[in-house]
C-alpha cells in the first residue's frame, strides 16, 4: 500500500522474493492473503495483478476511521495507568520520527498505536 505498484501491474513471484531477499513461499503466502482481501488476482498462467487503487484505499481508510473513532471512545473507558503510559510513549516517538521526516517509521509506530488502543478495547471479537 505504500504505492510501489500500480493498479492492474502484473507482479512476478520470483522478482518479488529476489528484491526482498526471501524466499517464494512467503511470498505466496502472502499474496493469497492479499487475494483474499481483493488487492492482488491470481490469473491462470498470467501471474498476479494488483487490484489495489485510490478508491478501494479512500472507502478503506474511511470505513476504518468511523471503527477506530468508536473503538477510541470505548478503549478511552477501559484504559488502565499502564496502557496510558504506552500510548504517550508512542506518541512521543511519533512526533519525532515525524520531526525527522521518517516515515516508514511514522507508518510502524502508527500502526503500534492502534494496536495499543485495541488491545486496550479488549474485545474478543476485534483483532489487534
Amino acid at each position: 500500500m505504500s504505492g510501489r505498484f500500480a493498479a492492474d501491474e502484473r507482479v512476478n513471484e520470483r522478482q518479488l522474493a529476489e528484491q526482498l531477499g526471501v524466499s517464494t513461499a512467503p511470498i505466496k503466502e502472502a499474496l493469497l492473503q492479499l487475494e483474499a482481501e481483493g488487492l492482488v488476482e491470481t490469473l491462470s498462467r498470467r501471474g498476479v495483478i494488483i487490484r489495489f487503487n485510490a478508491n478501494w484505499a479512500e472507502e478503506t481508510i474511511l470505513a476504518r476511521a468511523a471503527l477506530e473513532s468508536m473503538i477510541a471512545r470505548l478503549a478511552a473507558k477501559r484504559l488502565k495507568t499502564d496502557a496510558v503510559e504506552g500510548l504517550e510513549k508512542t506518541v512521543n516517538q511519533m512526533r519525532i520520527a515525524s520531526s525527522n521526516a521518517a516515515a516508514d517509521d511514522l507508518i510502524t509506530l502508527n500502526e503500534m498505536f492502534h494496536d495499543q488502543i485495541h488491545a486496550a478495547f479488549d474485545c474478543g471479537i476485534w483483532p489487534g
